[in-house]
C-alpha cells in the first residue's frame, strides 16, 4: 500500500514539473527562444515557465468566443455583395479591404467611412473574423466600413503595418465616392494593436506635415543661445541612421535634438500618478451605457450621445488598387500651398518609406481624418513590454520583433512621440475607450496617452473607462446585441463618430 502511494505520489510530482515545462519548451520553439545569451536558462527558469503556464491557461477561456469568430467567418463567407466587397486590392504590399454597408442604404446616398483595425499583437489576425463586428457598425452607424489585412509579423514590421493603414486612408479618400461613401467623413476604429496603428498612422501623418511645413518662430528658452538647442524635430531622429533614443536618453544636437519629455528625464509618466487635471464622473452614465467618463477640466473634449440586407452595391464598384498614394487639411499651419514634393516619413524609420504626397495632398487626407478611436489599444510600447514581462510572456510575444527591438520602442510608442511634438499641434479629435477590466493591456496605457495629448493641448480628446470590461469584450461584443457590453461600447463609438461629422 506504502509503495503504491509513493509511486502515485512520484508520477503526480512528475507530472506538475514535466507538463509545465514542456508546455514552456512547446511554446518557445513555436514563437521563438529569448534573443540573449543564456537563452534556454532565461526561457526554462521556474518563475518564467510558472508565469507562462498561468498565462497559457487564461488563454483557453477565450474558446468562449469560438461561436463567435464562427458566425462571423461564416457571415463573411455568405454575405450578399450588397451587403459586402471582399478583397480589394490597396497599398504597396499586395494587402486586401473588405467594405460592408448599412442595411437600407440607397446606392445614391453618401455615407462616412469607418476604417476598423483590428489588432493581434502585431502578428495575427484576419479581416474575415471580424464581419460581424462591421456590419453591427455598419448599421449601427449608418456609415460604410472598410476592414483592411495588413502586414503582421513576420511578413512586414511595425513601419510596414502603419504604412499599411495610411494606405488604406489614402485609398478610402481617394476611392470611397466610387463605392457611396463619403471620402471626406473617414473615421479610425482600431483594437488593441490595431489601436496603437492607429494612432501611429495619424501621427506619421501630422509628423510629416510638420517638417514640411514652415512653423512659428520657437521661443529660446533662458540660457539657450540657440533654436537648435531647444526642442525641435529632424527627420534623421527618425530616418534609421542610429539607434533610437532610450526611455533615459535624449539626445541634443545639431541634427536629431529632441526634448526631454514632460515629467522627467526618463521619458515616462508614472501611471499611478495623479496630474489633478481630471476626474472620473460615475453620475454621467446614459441611457443604455454603464460607462463612465473622464473629464477633462479646461478639455472641450466634446460628447453625443443585422447582418443581411438586399441594398445593391454601387455600380462599377471593383478592386483595383490606386493609380497614386496620398491625399490630405487639418489646420493650414503653413504660409504657403504649393505643391512641393515632401520627402521620407518621420516616424517610419525602416523599411520602404510612404510614396510622396504634395502638400495639399497631405492637408486633404489630414482633415478627412473627422475622429480616432482607440479600444484598449498599447501606447506606450516600453511600458507594455515591462507588463509582459511580469506576465512571463515578453520573450514570446511578437511584439519585441515586430518594434526592431527594445531600442526602437520609444520611436514607435505614440505617447512618446506625441510628447515631442509642438504644443498645440493640430491633430483629429480622438477618443480612448478602455475596459477596466483587462488584463492583457492594462488601463494604465490608455490614461497615459490621454494624459500626454491633454498636455500637448490637444482640446478634442475623450477617455471611456467601461467597469468591468475586458481586454477581448470590448471589441467582440460589438458582434452581437445580446453580449453584455454591445450597447455601452456602441454607443461610445457611436457618440465619438457622430460628434465629430
Amino acid at each position: 500500500m506504502l509503495k503504491r502511494m509513493v509511486k502515485v505520489v512520484t508520477v503526480m510530482a512528475t507530472s506538475v514539473i514535466a507538463i509545465p515545462y514542456a508546455l514552456a519548451i512547446l511554446a518557445n520553439l513555436l514563437y521563438g527562444w529569448p534573443r540573449c545569451e543564456n537563452k534556454y536558462a532565461r526561457a526554462l527558469h521556474p518563475k518564467k515557465v510558472f508565469l507562462l503556464n498561468c498565462a497559457l491557461l487564461d488563454q483557453l477561456f477565450k474558446v468562449k468566443y469560438l461561436k463567435l469568430v464562427l458566425r462571423s467567418r461564416y457571415f463573411h463567407s455568405t454575405a450578399p455583395r450588397s451587403r459586402l466587397i471582399k478583397d480589394i486590392s490597396y497599398g504597396t504590399h499586395d494587402s486586401t479591404l473588405d467594405m460592408y454597408w448599412p442595411r437600407g442604404k440607397g446606392t445614391d446616398d453618401r455615407c462616412p467611412v469607418v476604417v476598423f483595425v483590428y489588432g493581434g499583437t502585431w502578428a495575427s489576425g484576419d479581416k474575415a473574423m471580424y464581419a460581424l463586428l462591421c456590419t453591427h457598425v455598419a448599421d449601427a452607424l449608418q456609415v460604410i466600413v472598410c476592414c483592411p489585412n495588413y502586414a503582421t509579423y513576420p511578413k512586414g514590421y511595425v513601419d510596414d503595418m502603419v504604412q499599411d493603414i495610411v494606405d488604406c486612408v489614402t485609398w478610402v479618400h481617394k476611392n470611397a465616392s466610387l463605392y457611396g461613401g463619403d471620402e471626406e467623413e473617414i473615421t479610425l476604429i482600431g483594437h488593441s494593436a490595431g489601436a496603437h496603428l492607429c494612432v501611429m498612422a495619424v501621427l506619421e501623418l501630422v509628423m510629416k506635415r510638420l517638417i514640411h511645413t514652415p512653423l512659428p518662430p520657437l521661443a529660446v528658452p533662458s540660457g539657450v543661445t540657440s533654436i537648435s538647442e531647444s526642442i525641435r524635430f529632424d527627420e534623421q531622429h527618425f530616418d534609421g541612421s542610429s539607434a533610437g533614443p532610450s526611455s533615459g536618453d535624449v539626445s541634443n544636437g545639431e541634427n536629431g535634438a529632441t526634448g526631454a519629455p514632460p515629467g522627467g528625464g526618463e521619458g515616462r509618466l508614472d501611471p499611478a500618478a495623479n496630474s489633478g487635471s481630471f476626474i472620473f464622473v460615475e453620475g454621467q452614465m446614459q441611457k443604455n451605457t454603464d460607462s463612465f467618463c473622464v473629464v477633462e477640466e479646461g478639455i472641450g473634449g466634446r460628447t453625443s450621445g443585422s447582418s443581411d440586407g438586399s441594398d445593391e452595391a454601387p455600380d462599377g464598384a471593383t478592386g483595383s488598387k490606386p493609380a497614386g498614394q496620398g491625399e490630405g487639411d487639418i489646420a493650414d499651419e503653413s504660409g504657403s500651398d504649393g505643391d512641393a514634393e515632401l520627402a521620407e516619413p518621420l516616424v517610419v524609420a525602416k523599411g520602404e518609406r510612404l510614396l510622396s504626397q504634395s502638400q495639399r495632398e497631405l492637408k486633404d487626407l489630414l482633415n478627412s481624418v473627422k475622429t480616432v478611436v482607440g479600444l484598449a489599444g498599447v501606447y506606450h510600447i516600453g511600458d507594455h513590454y515591462e507588463f509582459e514581462s511580469a506576465r512571463g510572456v515578453e520573450d514570446i510575444s511578437s511584439m519585441s520583433r515586430a518594434m526592431y527591438g527594445p531600442e526602437n520602442f520609444d520611436r514607435f510608442s505614440p505617447v512618446y512621440v506625441v510628447q515631442n511634438l509642438p504644443k498645440n499641434t493640430s491633430m483629429p479629435p480622438i477618443h480612448l475607450i478602455h475596459g477596466a477590466d483587462d488584463h492583457v493591456v492594462p488601463v494604465s496605457s490608455t490614461i497615459k496617452l490621454h494624459r500626454t495629448l491633454s498636455e500637448l493641448g490637444c482640446k478634442d480628446t475623450r477617455m471611456t473607462i467601461l467597469p468591468e470590461c475586458g481586454h477581448i469584450d470590448i471589441c467582440f461584443d460589438l458582434m452581437d446585441e445580446s453580449r453584455r457590453h454591445h450597447h455601452s461600447v456602441m454607443q461610445e463609438v457611436m457618440q465619438a463618430v457622430q460628434s465629430n461629422s
